[in-house]
C-alpha cells in the first residue's frame, strides 16, 4: 500500500490537550516561514497543519514517498531538560504520552514513510551530547549525538510506553530543534520573511506585504482548523495542506493585484465623467469594498468561478459589441450573465458591475 493510500487510513489519535492562543499563532507562524523555505528551494513538497500532528512535511505534493512530523512546543524563559521530554504527562482521563513518546508514535504508525520526528521549540535544550558542546546554543541537535546514558533513557522510556518487544530505533531520525522565530513578535518577524522573500522572488518589485500575510495566514489558519473527517489524500491536500501548485496560485494572485483603492479613484473618476448618479456610483463603492475583502479568502472557490464567467462576459462584450462607455459597458455585461446558468450563490447586480470593473482595469 502507497504512503498516499495508507495515511488517511490510520486513525487520528487524540489531541494531547488544549492549546493556548500563543502556542496555536507561534505554530501557524512558524508554519508559514516553513512553508516560503520549502517554495523557495524549488524543491516539491506538501506541507499539512494538525493531521497525526502539528506539522508534515511531504516529499511530494502528488506522490509521496516519505514523510516528516513536526511537532510544536513553546516555552516561556526556560529551557527544556531531557527529564521534560521523557516525562509522562497526566489529566484527568488518565496517562498521557510523554512530548517523546507521541512525537516517536508517528514512527510506530508510518514506518516505512517516517522521514524525520522533530521536536520544534522557540527554547533550548539543556541535554548530555556525544561531544561535549554547550546544547544551550546548539540550533539541532540529533538524538544520535546524546550520550549514551541519555539515549538509554529515552530508549527505555519509549519501550516502557509503547510497550514496545524490540528496542525503538530512534536516533538518526530524532531531532531537537531550536526555531528562529522568536516567541514574542512572531507575526512581525514573519512579515519581514514575506518581504525578504518576495524581494527575492521579483527584485525591485513592489508588494502589499499586509495584504500578502494576511491572506496567507487565513488561509493556512483554514486549513489547520478544518476538523471534518478526511477520507482521501485528495481530500488531504485540498482541505489540510499547500503545495508549490497551490501557495504559487496563491502567491500569483495576491501579488498580481494593484491598489484597489486607487484603481477605484480611476473608475470613479471615470464614472463621474460619465454622468452616472452619484447614489449609483455610492452603491458601486459598497460592493467594490465587499469584493476587495471576499478576494481576500484563496478559498472562496465560487468567487473565483464567477469572475471568471464575469472576465469572458466582458471579453466577448468588447470583441462582439459597439461598446460607448464604461457605463454602457457594465449594463451589457450585466445582461450577458444573467443571460447564463450560473449555479451556487446568487451576486448582486451591483456586485455583478463591479466584478467586471475590476476585469476590465485588470484588478
Amino acid at each position: 500500500m502507497s504512503l498516499k493510500e495508507a495515511f488517511c487510513s490510520v486513525p487520528l489519535r487524540e489531541r494531547a490537550g488544549p492549546r493556548t492562543a500563543d502556542r496555536f499563532e507561534y505554530q501557524l507562524h512558524w508554519a508559514l516561514c516553513h512553508l516560503l523555505g520549502l517554495h523557495e528551494s524549488g524543491q516539491d513538497y506538501l506541507i499539512t497543519f494538525d493531521y497525526h500532528d502539528d506539522i508534515l512535511v511531504f516529499d511530494s505534493e502528488s506522490d509521496p514517498q516519505s514523510v516528516a512530523f513536526i511537532q510544536v512546543k513553546t516555552k516561556d524563559g526556560r529551557h527544556w531538560t531531557l527529564n521534560d521530554l521523557i516525562k509522562p504527562r497526566r489529566r484527568t482521563e488518565g496517562n498521557l504520552s510523554s512530548i517523546i513518546g507521541r512525537l516517536y508514535d508517528n514512527r510506530l504508525r508510518f514506518p516505512e514513510n517516517t522521514s524525520s520526528l522533530t521536536l520544534l521549540s522557540n527554547s533550548p535544550y539543556k541535554v548530555s551530547v556525544t561531544d561535549q558542546r554547550d546544547s544551550l546554543a546548539a540550533q539541532v541537535i540529533c538524538a544520535a549525538e546524546l550520550d549514551e546514558s541519555s539515549r538509554l533513557k529515552i530508549r527505555q522510556s519509549l519501550q516502557l510506553e509503547h510497550e514496545l518487544e524490540e528496542e525503538p530505533e530512534f536516533e538518526p531520525i530524532t531531532y531537537l530543534k531550536v526555531a528562529e522565530l522568536p516567541l514574542r513578535g512572531h507575526d512581525t518577524h514573519v512579515k519581514g520573511e514575506i518581504s525578504e522573500f518576495l524581494d527575492r522572488r521579483v527584485p525591485e518589485g513592489r508588494f502589499p506585504i499586509v495584504r500578502v500575510y494576511r491572506v496567507l495566514m487565513d488561509d493556512i489558519r483554514r486549513r489547520n482548523n478544518y476538523n471534518r473527517p478526511v477520507n482521501t489524500f485528495l481530500e488531504l491536500v485540498e482541505q489540510k495542506s499547500i503545495g508549490p501548485t497551490e501557495f504559487e496560485r496563491i502567491l500569483e494572485d495576491v501579488c498580481a493585484q494593484r491598489d484597489p483603492d486607487r484603481v477605484w479613484r480611476d473608475i470613479e473618476t471615470r464614472l463621474h465623467s460619465e454622468q452616472m448618479n452619484l447614489s449609483t456610483i455610492h452603491r458601486l463603492r459598497t460592493a467594490w469594498l465587499r469584493l476587495e475583502v471576499r478576494r481576500m479568502n484563496p478559498a472562496d472557490s465560487h468567487l473565483r468561478t464567477v469572475m471568471d464567467t464575469i472576465a469572458r462576459c466582458v471579453t466577448q462584450t468588447l470583441n462582439d459589441e459597439n461598446v460607448t462607455n464604461l457605463s454602457d459597458l457594465l449594463i451589457r455585461v450585466l445582461a450577458r450573465f444573467r443571460a447564463l446558468p450560473v449555479e451556487g450563490e446568487a451576486f448582486s447586480d451591483d456586485d455583478i458591475r463591479v466584478i467586471a470593473l475590476a476585469k476590465q482595469y485588470d484588478l
